[in-house]
């Protein structure tokens, strides 16, 4: 495997671009879609404008935002083996019941998910 040599001085987000390709749960993409209009509505009220924000910077942001500790890290996995489903939703006030989610496609954008 060849080396990648990044001048530590650049932004994050300007480097050169990986694929992560793990697989997570399907309500997790509607919880994606569901941060960023948190985050742009959010930005519009104070006025500021972070211009499109897409799922792969949200990802990437968290990510980069994670604790560096595992006495921090440690209960955040632990948290997430435990969740229920209802609670991956930003939106869902129900922890029973049944829940559509979005047709995912590549290019598509998603529409999130409604109750059912």
């Amino acid at each position: 495997m060849a080396l990648l040599r990044v001048n530590l001085a650049e932004y994050l987000r300007d480097t050169d671009k990986g694929q992560l390709n793990v697989p997570v749960p399907e309500p997790l993409f509607v919880r994606i879609d569901q941060l960023i209009e948190i985050v742009q509505d959010s930005a519009l009220a104070r006025g500021r404008r972070l211009g499109d924000l897409e799922g792969n910077e949200l990802v990437a942001a968290l990510i980069f935002g994670a604790p560096k500790t595992d006495k921090q890290l440690v209960p955040i996995i632990e948290r997430y083996r435990e969740a229920r489903i209802y609670e991956a939703f930003t939106d869902e006030t129900r922890t029973t019941g049944k829940r559509k989610l979005p047709a995912r496609g590549p290019g598509r954008k998603r529409r999130i998910g409604k109750s059912v």
